[in-house]
């Protein structure tokens, strides 16, 4: 059985794929579903999981890339706030392909997400993402 910050870790790889697939019932497992949910983007802040899920990844992510592949570096910092509050902190990388252009495009940086146990299982609340 995995620890806490092996799940984390896990979740975070989850969370790469499922920008991948652009799954919106994963993308929904994934987060915590509170309103008070952020996601603060390179150009935009998103309140509240509906928005974070159709004006994020609908909006921007879907809409605006026919391919997208996000990885994580491998050395995720997890620090824990109190047993059921978890900060991650790591490096991204896309790569994307336009779809208006079909041209190749990717942004890297650092990622912060805050996670939070919710009924036995961890949750993002939190994802804020920065480009170099």
């Amino acid at each position: 059985m995995m620890n806490d910050e092996e799940q984390i870790k896990s979740l975070i790889h989850r969370y790469a794929e499922i920008i991948h697939t652009q799954n919106a019932a994963d993308w929904e497992n994934l987060w915590s579903g509170e309103p008070e949910n952020t996601l603060i983007a390179v150009s935009a802040v998103f309140r509240g999981f509906p928005s974070i899920s159709s004006d994020f990844l609908t909006g921007i992510i879907r809409s605006s890339y026919s391919s997208i592949v996000l990885s994580i570096d491998s050395d995720i910092d997890v620090h824990f706030v109190n047993p059921d509050t978890a900060v991650a902190v790591f490096q991204y990388h896309t790569e994307c392909v336009r779809r208006d252009t079909g041209e190749a495009f990717g942004i890297e940086g650092p990622e912060t997400h805050v996670w939070k146990r919710c009924h036995g299982q961890w949750k993002l609340y939190h994802d804020h993402y920065s480009k170099k």
